[in-house]
C-alpha cells in the first residue's frame, strides 16, 4: 500500500514539474505570458462577452489594437516628412543665399581688378610724367652750368687777355667766390701774376682758399 502510494506521489511530482517546465520554456519563448497559465478561463470568458455584446448607441466603435498602430505610425510617418520638407526648404533659402552672396563677391571682386588695373595706369601715366619732369629738370640744370661754365670761360679770356695790375685792381672788387671759381679756371702762372697786385691780405687769402682746393680738383 505505502509503495503504491509513494509510486502516485512521484508520478505526480514528475506530472507537476513537466508542466511547470513547459510553462516556462513557453513564457521564455513570448508565446505564453502569466495570464495565459493562471486565469485561460477568465479570458475566454471577456472575448466571449465582449463578441457578445453590441455597442452603445451614438458611441464609436473601439479601434482594434492594430488600427491605433497604424495611425500612430502614419502620424509619425507624416510628422517626419514634414520635418524633412521643411528641412530642405530651409536649406534651399540657404542655398538661395549662398548663391546670391558668391554673385555679389564675384562682381566686388571684378569692380576691385578694374580699380586695380586703372591705378596701375594712372601710376604708370604718373612715373612716365616724373620721369619727363626729372628729363627736363636734369635738361635745365645742364644748360644752367653749361651757361656758368660759358661765362667763367669768357671772363678767364678777358682776365687774361689784361695786364695783371688791371686784372688785380678788379680782383679786389670781386665777391671771393666769383674769384674762387675764376681762379680754378687759370693756369698757375696766370693766377701768380694777378695776385701780385692784389691786396696782400686778400691776396693771402686767396691763396689760402687754392690751396685747400687743389687736392679735390
Amino acid at each position: 500500500m505505502k509503495k503504491h502510494k509513494r509510486s502516485f506521489l512521484k508520478t505526480i511530482l514528475f506530472l507537476f514539474l513537466g508542466v511547470k517546465i513547459t510553462a516556462t520554456i513557453l513564457y521564455l519563448a513570448g508565446s505564453w505570458g502569466p495570464a495565459n497559465i493562471v486565469l485561460p478561463e477568465a479570458q475566454a470568458i471577456a472575448q466571449e462577452v465582449n463578441a457578445n455584446t453590441p455597442p452603445a448607441q451614438g458611441a464609436a466603435p473601439l479601434p482594434a489594437p492594430g488600427g491605433i498602430a497604424a495611425e500612430v505610425q502614419q502620424a509619425d510617418v507624416k510628422h517626419i516628412l514634414n520635418s524633412l520638407e521643411k528641412k530642405r526648404q530651409e536649406l534651399k533659402v540657404e542655398e538661395d543665399e549662398l548663391k546670391k552672396e558668391k554673385e555679389r563677391l564675384e562682381a566686388l571682386k571684378k569692380e576691385i581688378e578694374t580699380k586695380i588695373e586703372e591705378l596701375a595706369q594712372i601710376q604708370k601715366k604718373l612715373d612716365e610724367t616724373l620721369n619727363q619732369k626729372a628729363q627736363q629738370e636734369n635738361q635745365r640744370e645742364q644748360q644752367r652750368l653749361a651757361a656758368i661754365e660759358a661765362k667763367y670761360k669768357h671772363l678767364v679770356k678777358v682776365y687774361t687777355s689784361m695786364k695783371p695790375k688791371t686784372a688785380a685792381a678788379l680782383i679786389d672788387k670781386l665777391d671771393m667766390k666769383v674769384v674762387m671759381s675764376l681762379f680754378s679756371r687759370m693756369k698757375g702762372e696766370q693766377i701768380g701774376q694777378i695776385l701780385t697786385y692784389v691786396n696782400r691780405d686778400r691776396a693771402a687769402k686767396i691763396s689760402e682758399m687754392l690751396a685747400a682746393r687743389k687736392p679735390s680738383s
